[in-house]
């Protein structure tokens, strides 16, 4: 049963690595896109596109600072939370793509940073929770994972850009969606895998329900 453990725990990170690939993909998506929205659709200076990026990490800032001080992630890191997080993000992203004003870009930039900024720690808790020692390799693939959906994001961002203007944001927030909704499927079926492996009734795949 030893040797089949890593297996078993790779099998049961992929919802988890592709989690994390498609938030940040979303993520990578919308920096590469609002630096070109802002000016030729919303018609805003340097300066506030300079005030949109901080809020952005201002709100990223103080999600992730709150998480951190409160002992809530190990509560919040479940099914429907995660989904509420993808809906936050997408919702942002949608947002953005019909903003008619700095009030509708901030409120649209503040969704993007409140939902990415939850959903990276509880994507990373849920990764580790049955790691039979792998911890490290595990997160370890989760940042490679996220560092390839950012880089792909900002890529398919400046093409859906070129091509559909701010409606390009309506396919990356489709994108979201519709990968968040497909990661329920394997993260079910492997429930029972999971828990023979490591006797425990709760884990990962039954926490991404």
């Amino acid at each position: 049963m030893e040797q089949r453990a890593p297996r078993i725990v790779w099998r049961q990170a992929r919802p988890a690595l592709f989690a994390s690939f498609l938030v940040l993909f979303g993520l990578g998506a919308f920096e590469s896109i609002l630096p070109i929205l802002a000016p030729t659709v919303l018609s805003l200076d340097p300066p506030a596109l300079g005030a949109l990026l901080a809020l952005c990490m201002v709100v990223m800032l103080a999600v992730q600072t709150g998480l951190f001080l409160a002992p809530v992630l190990h509560r919040a890191a479940r099914g429907p939370f995660l989904a509420a997080g993808f809906l936050v993000v997408a919702g942002g992203i949608a947002l953005l793509a019909q903003a008619g004003s700095l009030a509708d870009a901030a409120l649209a930039v503040a969704l993007i940073g409140a939902g990415a900024a939850f959903l990276q720690p509880a994507i990373a808790y849920l990764a580790t929770l049955n790691d039979a020692g792998a911890s490290g390799t595990l997160l370890g693939a989760l940042t490679g994972a996220g560092s390839l959906g950012q880089g792909l994001g900002s890529l398919a961002g400046g093409a859906l850009f070129a091509a559909l203007d701010a409606n390009g944001l309506w396919v990356i927030a489709a994108g979201l969606v519709g990968g968040a909704t497909w990661i329920g499927i394997p993260v079910r079926a492997g429930a029972a895998r999971a828990s023979q492996y490591n006797g425990r009734k709760k884990n990962v795949t039954e926490t991404f329900r």
